[in-house]
C-alpha cells in the first residue's frame, strides 16, 4: 500500500454541500452517480442527479456562467448561451458531453467539434474555448477507487487523477469530500526505502521530521502542508 505523504493545498474551489449528514440527505448522496469538479475557482463544482445538464451564459442552462468574477473573465465572452450539456444515457449506460458551442470544449485536451459527442470517463478533465482555459474534472461515483490509497484517506478525500511523478512517488489531485476544497496529495511509497538498507529508518524520520516542520508554517510564498497519513508500506 502506498503511503501518503504531504497535502498540500494548490487552489480553493466553490463547494459542494455535504449532504451525507443526516438519513434524508443520505438517501439524496445516494442518488449522486457523478460529480463535475472544479479546478478554476470561478466555477461551481456540481453533484449529478438528473439525466441531463447544461452549462452557459443562457437563464435556461442548468449551470448558469453569471458570476461577476466570470463576466470579468477573459474568457466570458467566448462562453455560448449553451456551451456543452452532459447526458448520462441510462438504457446504453455511458455519459457523454455534447458540444454545442461555438468556440469549443475540449476533453483530455481533444477538441470535441460543435454537436459532436465524446464520452466521459472517470477523471476526464473539461476546458472550454481553449484546451488550457481548464474548468471542471469529471467524477464517476460508481468508479472503482484506488485501494492502494488507506480508507482513512477515501473517507476524507475524493482521489482523482496523477498530476505529477518522481523518484520516490507520486501526485495526485484529490477533493476534500463534502466542501470540494482542491488539494494536491503527494504519495511517497515506502518500498523505496528498503533499498537504503540500514539507512531507512533514518530516512523515515527525516521524512517526519520534515512533515513536522512544514505543517507548522502559513506563508503565503508557501506550499502549505495540511495533512499527514503514515502507513507500514
Amino acid at each position: 500500500m502506498a503511503d501518503p505523504g504531504p497535502t498540500q493545498r494548490t487552489q480553493g474551489c466553490d463547494g459542494i454541500d455535504d449532504s451525507a449528514e443526516n438519513e434524508e440527505d443520505g438517501v439524496e448522496e445516494s442518488k449522486i452517480w457523478g460529480r463535475l469538479l472544479s479546478i478554476n475557482k470561478f466555477f461551481p463544482s456540481v453533484n449529478l442527479i438528473d439525466n441531463e445538464y447544461s452549462l452557459g451564459r443562457g437563464k435556461k442552462c442548468s449551470i448558469i456562467l453569471e458570476s461577476k468574477e466570470l463576466q470579468a473573465s477573459k474568457y466570458y465572452l467566448t462562453y455560448s448561451s449553451t456551451h456543452f450539456k452532459i447526458v448520462r444515457d441510462t438504457v446504453k449506460n455511458y455519459v457523454y458531453i455534447q458540444d454545442l458551442s461555438s468556440n469549443g470544449t475540449y476533453v483530455n485536451g481533444e477538441k470535441i467539434g460543435k454537436n459532436k459527442r465524446h464520452v466521459l470517463d472517470n477523471n476526464a478533465e473539461i476546458a472550454l474555448a481553449s484546451k488550457t482555459h481548464r474548468v471542471y474534472v469529471y467524477i464517476d461515483t460508481n468508479a472503482t477507487e484506488d485501494s492502494t490509497v488507506p480508507s482513512n484517506v477515501r473517507e476524507k478525500y475524493i482521489i482523482s487523477k496523477e498530476i505529477g511523478r518522481g523518484a520516490y512517488g507520486e501526485v495526485k489531485l484529490c477533493f476534500i469530500r463534502g466542501t470540494c476544497d482542491r488539494f494536491a496529495m503527494k504519495i511517497i511509497a515506502k518500498k523505496h526505502f528498503t533499498l537504503m538498507g540500514t539507512q531507512a529508518h533514518t530516512f523515515n524520520q527525516q521524512i517526519q521530521s520534515e512533515c513536522s516542520i512544514l505543517r507548522g508554517l502559513n506563508h503565503p510564498c508557501i506550499i502549505r502542508v495540511y495533512d499527514v497519513y503514515d502507513t507500514p508500506y
